[in-house]
């Protein structure tokens, strides 16, 4: 039993071995990487898209929440195109959510908070 393991980890210890073992755990992060969700791996240009689509449409707009929503869900596709991201139908609605959870995100921490006039 010594013997297969000393010859194991002299395989491993070899140029071979060291470039399999690189490879094999390159691959498992290149694997775990895509299976990110594209809204959270993008999540700076979904808040980019809120902040832009706050400031582009104003609050006493009629049905300005689903204007901003779709506005910034525009943006965000757009830049998404961009930098050559391919957006598939079926992760749009996750886009929509995120980009709501982007909103809150970013309200509740007081960055789109409202303009106090003096």
């Amino acid at each position: 039993m010594e013997s297969i393991m000393n010859t194991a980890w002299t395989f491993i210890n070899s140029p071979l071995g060291i470039s399999m073992v690189v490879s094999t755990v390159a691959s498992i992060v290149a694997y775990v990487i895509t299976k990110v969700p594209l809204a959270k791996k993008y999540g700076g240009l979904l808040i980019s898209a809120v902040k832009y689509a706050e400031k582009a449409i104003p609050d006493d707009t009629e049905n300005a929440g689903l204007k901003k929503l779709d506005l910034a869900l525009e943006y965000a596709l757009e830049r998404f195109d961009e930098i050559g991201v391919k957006v598939k139908e079926k992760e749009v609605p996750e886009i929509i959510a995120e980009l709501s959870a982007v909103h809150e995100k970013v309200e509740a921490d007081g960055v789109l908070g409202a303009v106090v006039e003096e």
